[in-house]
């Protein structure tokens, strides 16, 4: 990068390439990773995603649309990025039975390949729900390998769609169901508030042409789920807690998940007109210059 006369800062040139790498856990389960970045750019740090909870897995975080791909945003700010699939979503392998502990060593086991492979000390954790309780998880063990974490729309004590929900997964898995598959929409819900209806349009026509299917067992996990929760108050990473003001699934929850935080650098951000999932709405480019900014500080 380089700074013109007025101070401003102008990215450099260069095309962002993406390479993709295959990772086995430390209990046998292969996990898919994709990496950004712009070839010639110093990177100085490293940027490892954590998807929600969607059958999609890391294409949440590169969705294929000028100016609506995370990945490709910080890879021009010089940051060299990678998104993986959790077990059980994308194009990573699909135990039968999906938990927390699982997920967390797929993301300790990118970790370390990314520190071996590519020399970084510490790698920053930028998670959204279902993967910022992975977050929660992992960092509460790991906290000498994250230089800073941001969780976005994490359910920290709040369970997303309540009791009865709960129950209808309980009982799909119960009789032998461990995977559903995506349902595609049109419609803005409870995931998103204000989105442009070409971005809704991909996000269906990626759904059809994948036909992904997501595990359900992880809803399964509450031992699991808390204890990511207990982890918070205990967390030393400098922290950014971020949700949209509409989101349903978060609501004060994210605030107290804030306070609760021990870390003596903290912050919490709530985005205006912003559903549960940020990355897609109109308003997206708030949450992109609040990751960048805390990651830059």
């Amino acid at each position: 990068m380089k700074s013109d006369q007025t101070g401003t800062i102008r990215l450099a040139a260069g095309r962002v390439v993406r390479e993709t790498f295959e990772v086995t856990t430390a209990d046998g389960v292969r996990i898919f990773v994709a990496t950004k970045y712009v070839p010639g750019m110093e990177n100085k740090q490293a940027v490892l995603l954590l998807h929600p909870g969607n059958g999609l897995g890391h294409i949440y975080w590169d969705l294929p649309l000028s100016g609506y791909s995370v990945m490709d945003y910080l890879a021009q700010h010089s940051f060299r990025v990678f998104a993986l699939d959790s077990r059980g979503f994308g194009d990573s392998e699909h135990p039968q039975r999906v938990t927390y502990d699982g997920c967390s060593q797929d993301v300790e086991a990118v970790v370390k390949h990314i520190q071996r492979q590519y020399a970084f000390g510490k790698v920053n954790l930028i998670a959204m729900s279902h993967g910022a309780t992975v977050a929660s998880y992992f960092v509460g063990k790991n906290q000498d390998n994250i230089e800073r974490l941001v969780l976005i729309g994490y359910q920290y004590k709040k369970r997303a769609g309540g009791e009865k929900a709960q129950q209808a997964v309980v009982d799909l898995v119960n009789k032998g169901v461990f995977y559903v598959h995506e349902k595609p929409s049109l419609e803005p819900g409870p995931e998103i508030y204000d989105s442009p209806p070409e971005v809704l349009q991909l996000y269906h026509d990626l759904i059809k042409q994948k036909n992904p299917t997501r595990t359900i067992t992880i809803r399964t996990d509450e031992a699991g789920r808390d204890a990511g929760a207990a982890n918070i108050p205990h967390l030393r990473v400098p922290t950014l807690i971020i949700r949209g003001d509409h989101d349903i699934n978060s609501q004060d929850d994210n605030l107290q998940c804030f306070r609760d935080i021990e870390a003596r650098e903290k912050a919490y951000l709530e985005i205006g007109n912003a559903g549960h999932s940020s990355a897609r709405e109109k308003t997206r480019m708030v949450l992109f210059r609040a990751i960048l900014g805390w990651l830059t500080d």
